[in-house]
């Protein structure tokens, strides 16, 4: 296991209130894999925003939108400490095992079971 990862325990709960248990894995990012994503990001925003300088009269909405856009992930992909890698558990509604996929620490996390649809809460234990 890498050093910058860590495994913790999540609460999943169900809308109807029903609670089961996961594990997530939280990934520390290193100052240089952060600025290498974030100025991938504006780049590829800036790239676009040449792009469609082209096109006459959408260009004075596109350039200026994607300009910006590619501002905004970049200090926001800059600004991320950390990322949730992976994790697991159980649906508390269908029992269906679930696989949750990369997504920002924001606390509570939402996902929805892909056998029921049934919106879930996951919270830190």
């Amino acid at each position: 296991m890498n050093s910058n990862i860590s495994e913790h325990f999540v609460e999943i709960q169900s809308q109807s209130g029903q609670k089961s248990s996961g594990i997530i894995k939280i990934r520390q990012l290193g100052l240089k894999e952060r600025m290498t994503t974030g100025f991938k990001k504006l780049g590829f925003f800036w790239l676009i925003a040449l792009g469609v300088l082209f096109i006459p009269i959408l260009h004075f909405i596109l350039v200026p939108l994607f300009f910006f856009l590619g501002l905004f992930f970049c200090i926001r992909i800059c600004m991320q400490l950390e990322l949730v890698d992976q994790g697991n558990g159980k649906c508390p509604a269908c029992s269906n095992e679930i696989v949750f996929g990369s997504a920002r620490p924001v606390w509570p996390l939402n996902e929805i079971c892909p056998k029921c649809a049934e919106e879930l809460t996951l919270n830190l234990k």
